[in-house]
């Protein structure tokens, strides 16, 4: 590994594709999962085969009960809702395990052609014209052409009929990036709230636990 961070191929020992503990602490997983995996391995008689999703597994179970969640759209993509009533917002838990913490208030974003919201394009290009679904947290539409959609009310009964759910951004949003474990970027936008999380581990809803390290980028951990 020193060859190759002296080399430049590696940007440091916290290079995310590494195993370094430097690497790990980068991406967010807790010091104490890292311990416990290893306490849980112990030593033995034959060599160990390291297994990330063990650790993982671990990082989830202490992540889990206090990472906050928000919205990370990333390949973003618009959707115009028509019909929306005015002052449309969706009300989210920061965690739904945790009451006392409160909840984010989300609106679509204003424009003139009606308020919008963004979605990841790859759910977008899922959809079929005519197709309902859901906006977490926010309501539910009607997919019509040319990337708009028609509100029809906040009615729960659309997930038992199949109605897909995605999640979105819309004015309370900043560009945003994360890198994943192989070193490559998802780029889009976050929820406003998330960069208030500055060096510590979230959950991005639909996409994984994250640590947010710059006010631009985060550090994919795992899912």
């Amino acid at each position: 590994i020193k060859e190759k961070v002296e080399a430049g191929e590696y940007s440091g020992w916290d290079d995310v594709r590494l195993g370094t503990i430097q690497a790990m602490a980068k991406r967010g997983i807790p010091p104490s999962a890292i311990r416990a995996y290893w306490v849980d391995v112990g030593i033995k008689d034959v060599d160990i085969r390291f297994s990330w999703q063990n650790l993982y597994g671990y990082s989830q179970k202490l992540l889990e009960p206090t990472a906050k969640r928000f919205f990370f759209v990333w390949n973003p993509a618009e959707l115009t809702i028509e019909g929306a009533p005015e002052g449309l917002a969706g009300r989210a838990p920061i965690h739904p395990g945790h009451p006392e913490m409160g909840d984010r208030i989300l609106h679509p974003d204003v424009s003139e052609g009606g308020p919008k919201v963004f979605i990841v394009s790859e759910d977008l290009a899922e959809l079929k014209t005519g197709q309902v679904l859901r906006l977490k947290d926010l309501g539910n539409v009607v997919v019509g052409e040319g990337n708009r959609a028609k509100h029809i009310g906040n009615d729960l009964s659309v997930l038992k009929e199949g109605a897909k759910i995605v999640h979105w951004l819309g004015a309370e949003r900043a560009p945003f990036k994360v890198q994943m474990e192989d070193g490559s970027w998802r780029e889009g936008f976050v929820e406003l709230a998330a960069l208030a999380e500055l060096g510590k581990a979230v959950q991005f809803e639909r996409f994984g636990y994250a640590r947010i390290g710059k006010e631009t980028e985060g550090y994919y951990a795992h899912k």
